[in-house]
């Protein structure tokens, strides 16, 4: 979480469709784990915030840019570790860090939840779906994912590394998520929104 790296003018552009499916993604998982004490670490647009709220949900809010609304402004590393929570979210915030923060910013959020983790990161793939549907029937479905691993990636001003970029391929990504204690319950990535991909992720017994 760097403010230096995440701009109001980036994080209040208009919302497409695919970053509507990832707050519809974020929430569901919240549904599936039946979480009540949410921590959600970067909240942006405060989308899935507000909803969760809604909902009845006690979530808190943490984010490094004051200007973004939030129950409370420190670096990652900083939440104290008196905090503690059923969830965990941290959807598109890890790859605002350079990777070698990763390991240790799971470990940060592996001591603030008692149960469950979600994130989400950016990932770089050629990607065919074709699917035949007739009267509301699905009569044929083909996905075709195919990762990009020899471009290396560009610092752009938002994104320090991307998956499958050169340097950080899915399997990378996996054992440094399992080194830190984590089991991996799902790892999705969503036809409607390809871009990111999905670990919900569940805290085995202290390291």
């Amino acid at each position: 979480m760097n403010s230096k790296n995440i701009q109001p003018s980036h994080i209040y552009l208009p919302i497409g469709i695919k970053r509507w499916h990832a707050y519809w993604t974020q929430i569901n998982y919240v549904y599936k784990t039946k979480a009540k004490k949410i921590l959600e670490i970067g909240p942006g647009r405060r989308v899935v915030t507000d909803y969760l709220i809604k909902a009845g949900l006690d979530i808190s809010t943490c984010d490094i840019d004051s200007k973004i609304k939030a129950d409370f402004y420190c670096n990652l590393e900083d939440i104290p570790l008196e905090m503690s929570y059923e969830l965990v979210l941290c959807c598109e915030v890890l790859e605002h860090m350079p990777y070698e923060k990763f390991h240790s910013s799971l470990k940060k959020i592996y001591a603030l939840t008692t149960r469950y983790v979600l994130i989400s990161l950016p990932q770089r793939h050629h990607l065919f779906y074709f699917k035949i549907i007739i009267m509301n029937r699905t009569l044929f479905e083909f996905k075709w994912i195919k990762p990009i691993f020899k471009r290396k990636h560009i610092w752009d001003g938002q994104h320090y590394w991307e998956v499958n970029a050169k340097g950080y391929s899915e399997n990378k990504i996996r054992d440094d998520i399992e080194r830190v204690g984590f089991k991996i319950l799902e790892e999705k990535i969503y036809i409607e929104n390809p871009y990111n991909r999905f670990y919900l992720l569940k805290k085995l017994e202290e390291n």
